[in-house]
């Protein structure tokens, strides 16, 4: 779903009374964290949605790989009157002993490299000097940059100017790791698996200590990145969020009065966006995959796709395969299994499955990239397995897709608890553990509970399916509105570009 905002200063606007007398222009840098492909893609699209505003100029700071890949996005809107470019910048990669194309591979293959992601974030805060230099040359107003670079904050800070942390998930997962640090409750208990209550929060959530990342299970890890991204928050005028008021309108408030943090939604991104321009070979997956959609009945489709990198070994892919074969539901499954640890497609599914599923066309593979936007907005998918990385929560909300979740790492715990247990938009596939980047990948999910979790999803006449696709619909229809005009986000941009003005007067 593509959708247009274009922010205009008519007579009759009603915010017509906040225009500034001056007509100097707001002067925003955006610094995405380029090599972290799931923060860059919606932190462009931010970017883009400023440049729709009449009063903004905006500047993103990338590589030159990036600059390639979302060309396009930019030149688009050039070509309408947008002040939008970019200012290419090399990584210092050499200096930390990495390659000097590592940034480019990353970026190009859409994986992030977990055993390189301290020596890269190292390089990035190695532009300090350069991004200090460029945004004082050029008088920069303000300086928006992913919470992936949280040194950023301090640059903002040299420079005299507003700093904007960019959040590409979501309000909820901040809140539920604030509340496990002030107040602790997954100590003491008798076990990992037993529930407990987060405390504080605007809805009841339980988790268990199983399903929290390393750091709050005994292992000191990356203690000074979550400091320093503290420390950001602090120096921050505000937070940029990659989420709409719809949403999160609690948490916007929990964010405020609890946590003393400002925040500006301005999502869903992916709904305002464009998109990338696909290649000819992309042009002919779509229309491939919409061919063989378009002779299935309606609501009738699995996608599963477990995000950019999944943490999987090749025992967890055969007992996906055989759920997913015995649920006898046609399905699409983006199976990036050499993303997983292990290289190379042999052994990574059972005997025959893939000729089986050729052969009776009743279910798709995709090894590769897929269109994800396409596929979960055509009417026969009826639901998506996914490992609730935010940019596909959002994608499958907008389209009022229902889900199983899967949920591997990072936040993707704390998402399925806010698709599952606050919105109840889906239910669990049943993973209790959190992936831990130095444990041995095992099969967490047996086949049996893949196969009975797609009988129930499917089985669209059941009362409580029924419930869960009504919830799903509503989140789409409230997504639509967002970015016309007197919508949640389209005034959250209008306030954040006229506010950040008035301060550079």
């Amino acid at each position: 779903m593509n959708t247009e905002m274009e922010i205009t200063n008519n007579d009759n606007d009603d915010n017509s009374n906040n225009n500034s007398s001056s007509n100097k222009k707001l002067k925003m840098f955006f610094l995405p964290a380029i090599y972290a492909i799931s923060h860059t893609t919606p932190l462009m699209n931010a970017a883009s949605l400023f440049a729709s505003h009449p009063n903004a100029q905006v500047t993103i700071i990338t590589t030159h790989q990036n600059a390639q890949i979302f060309g396009n996005l930019i030149d688009n809107d050039s070509k309408i009157g947008r002040d939008i470019g970019f200012h290419i910048v090399k990584v210092p990669t050499s200096a930390v002993g990495l390659s000097d194309d590592i940034v480019d591979t990353i970026i190009s293959s859409t994986s992030s490299s977990l055993d390189n992601a301290g020596k890269l974030f190292k390089a990035m805060s190695m532009l300090s000097g350069l991004v200090l230099d460029l945004i004082m040359s050029h008088q920069a107003d303000c300086l928006v940059s992913d919470l992936l670079n949280p040194w950023a904050a301090n640059v903002a800070q040299k420079a005299h100017i507003p700093f904007v942390v960019f959040n590409p998930s979501n309000l909820f997962g901040m809140c539920v790791e604030d509340s496990l640090t002030r107040f602790v409750p997954h100590e003491n208990l008798g076990s990992d698996t037993q529930p407990f209550v987060v405390p504080g929060l605007p809805d009841k959530v339980e988790l268990t200590r199983s399903r929290l990342p390393d750091y709050f299970r005994g292992q000191d890890i990356g203690k000074e990145f979550r400091l320093s991204v503290k420390h950001a928050l602090e120096l921050s005028h505000c937070m940029m969020v990659n989420s709409f008021h719809e949403l999160e309108f609690k948490y916007v408030e929990h964010c405020k009065n609890v946590m003393g943090l400002k925040c500006c939604l301005v999502g869903p991104l992916h709904c305002y966006s464009s998109g990338i321009n696909p290649t000819q070979d992309q042009e002919g997956q779509i229309h491939y995959l919409r061919e063989w959609l378009d002779h299935r009945t309606e609501n009738s489709v699995l996608y599963v796709s477990f995000g950019s990198y999944a943490p999987m070994s090749k025992e967890q892919f055969h007992e996906i395969a055989h759920g997913l074969e015995g649920s006898s539901h046609p399905f699409i499954w983006v199976a990036r299994f050499n993303l997983s640890g292990e290289q190379g497609e042999e052994g990574w599914f059972p005997e025959g499955f893939e000729k089986r599923v050729n052969e009776s066309n009743k279910g798709m593979i995709i090894k590769t990239w897929a269109p994800q936007g396409a596929i979960l907005g055509h009417p026969s998918v009826g639901a998506f397995m996914t490992h609730c990385g935010w940019n596909s929560c959002l994608e499958t909300l907008s389209n009022g897709v229902p889900v199983i979740t899967w949920p591997l790492r990072v936040e993707q715990f704390y998402n399925e608890s806010y698709m599952v247990d606050v919105l109840r938009v889906g239910f669990r596939v049943g993973n209790e553990e959190w992936t831990s980047q130095h444990g041995q990948l095992k099969v967490s999910v047996t086949r049996d509970k893949v196969e009975a979790s797609v009988r129930r999803m499917m089985n669209c006449g059941a009362e409580e399916m029924i419930a869960i696709r009504e919830c799903a619909r509503q989140f789409a229809d409230k997504s639509k509105i967002v970015y016309q005009r007197g919508g949640s986000s389209y005034e959250d941009v209008y306030a954040l570009v006229e506010e950040l003005k008035s301060t550079s007067q």
